[in-house]
């Protein structure tokens, strides 16, 4: 992230989708198995724009729905207090929501899924696709974000390597929308190490 939250109302709507998602899977996998399963919800306080009790009644409400749908086993809920890369979670938590940072959303991704557990990250708009099987990264985008967004899968995708760009642009986007833009295209890729910007108001 570049210090500035997604777009206003964008997120819960994501978040009710993504959550539909992960339940469907945590209940599948639980009712296969024969056992109770736990989804695991950090949600980082800075992303959050005021709505932890909103956010977290769309959770409870999605994962009761879901385990009173299965015939075998059991799914709850629990809300984790902290997030790191040396976190340990027990065994019958299956999967793990987040909502957090491009950068902590990244740091977090090898461990969840060294110990197995899917992982389903919301964050924020120009973050990286998280390259785990067990894991889907799920941005909020809104507006002109959109286009950061699909620039950034571009560029980890080798299929943007210009070397010199001319980026013009208008009022109709901000300065963080702009600054964003040209901090994904400077960084290159990995075919293009360096990148040549010029700007145009």
């Amino acid at each position: 992230m570049n210090g500035h939250k997604p777009g206003g109302g964008a997120w819960p709507g994501v978040c009710s989708w993504c959550l539909s998602l992960l339940v469907l899977a945590v209940s599948t996998q639980a009712q296969l198995d024969h056992e109770n399963s736990t989804l695991g919800v950090y949600l980082e306080p800075s992303m959050l724009q005021g709505l932890k009790t909103q956010t977290e009644e769309l959770i409870q409400e999605a994962v009761k729905e879901g385990s009173a749908a299965m015939t075998r086993g059991s799914l709850t809920v629990q809300f984790l207090s902290s997030m790191n890369e040396n976190i340990t979670l027990p065994d019958e938590m299956t999967a793990v929501l987040t909502l957090a940072s491009c950068s902590n959303t990244r740091a977090w991704a090898p461990s969840l899924a060294k110990m197995g557990k899917l992982h389903i990250a919301i964050t924020g708009s120009g973050c990286s696709r998280i390259a785990f099987s067990s894991a889907i990264t799920v941005p909020l985008t809104s507006g002109s974000k959109d286009v950061v967004q699909v620039f950034r899968d571009l560029r980890d995708k080798n299929t943007l390597i210009w070397t010199d760009i001319i980026f013009i642009h208008d009022n109709t986007i901000d300065q963080f929308e702009v600054n964003d833009m040209v901090n994904l295209l400077t960084q290159g890729s990995d075919q293009t190490a360096d990148t040549s910007i010029t700007i145009i108001s």
